[in-house]
């Protein structure tokens, strides 16, 4: 994938981003290259790096939160 590609695809994923902290997070983890999440984040492949993204997108949603009780019931037979 090019330099281009990248950051067009980068920008568009941050486009899609409403939630606040959300977006500090990242900045904070792009922006400080030298910090432990910094670090971290760089040593992550383009793959993983995605995963934590739509991770994080989807853990604000709340449309996609399931209440203990639906849980419980759908494993009910290994609990």
């Amino acid at each position: 994938m090019s330099t281009l590609e990248l950051k067009t695809k980068f920008h568009a994923l941050i486009d899609e981003i409403e939630n606040e902290k959300q977006l500090q997070m990242y900045y904070e983890i792009l922006s400080d290259e030298n910090s432990d999440y910094g670090k971290l984040w760089m040593q992550l492949s383009e793959f993983q790096q995605q995963e934590l993204i739509t991770i994080s997108n989807e853990t604000t949603n709340k449309d996609l939160w399931v209440t203990n009780d639906e849980v419980f019931k759908a494993y009910k037979k290994w609990l």
